[in-house]
């Protein structure tokens, strides 16, 4: 009886696992490219929402106003107090392929952390590529309120009732 010998694979063998996996990588390119875009909007609507939820605590502790400016042509926030006492522990910069609409780019908090918006200060971040995925930001008059969610609409036209509250 003899023994077969078996050194490694065939010729055959290595081009069907390669076209097998090239097969698999071209069926999950799309979701994998999605789902990138839809971290990086995440993060970028988190940032926003992180900074300007820091100044108004700010403003609350040190007892001053505090002003969170938004910067949408460099894409950055910043804050400063009246006497140009940073606000914020840092400022916050947004990955360049993201974009950012507003109709408020200034939102001053006073000494008790309540915001001198006279109506809702609607935040949108989206891509710069045109996908659809976009995030919203609203703080309302008053007390401050925010909430977030997916942006249903326009970009160009701000509407606070179109961020709609992701299903949890």
């Amino acid at each position: 009886m003899q023994t077969k010998n078996n050194q490694g694979f065939t010729l055959i063998e290595m081009v069907s696992a390669v076209i097998v996996l090239g097969i698999v990588a071209v069926i999950t390119m799309p979701s994998l490219v999605g789902w990138m875009n839809y971290t990086q909007v995440k993060q970028g609507i988190a940032q926003i929402e992180g900074a300007i939820k820091e100044g108004q605590r700010q403003a609350t502790r040190l007892g001053k106003q505090c002003q969170v400016t938004i910067d949408t042509a460099n894409k950055r926030v910043t804050a400063q107090t009246v006497d140009l006492e940073n606000c914020l522990l840092s400022n916050r910069e947004l990955n360049n392929i993201l974009d950012i609409e507003t109709n408020d780019a200034t939102i001053t908090f006073s000494g008790k952390g309540t915001p001198d918006n006279a109506a809702d200060s609607v935040y949108i971040v989206f891509m710069t590529n045109g996908t659809d995925e976009q995030r919203c930001l609203v703080v309302s008059p008053g007390l401050g309120i925010m909430r977030s969610g997916r942006y249903n609409g326009d970009p160009a036209t701000l509407n606070s009732n179109n961020c709609v509250a992701l299903p949890n």
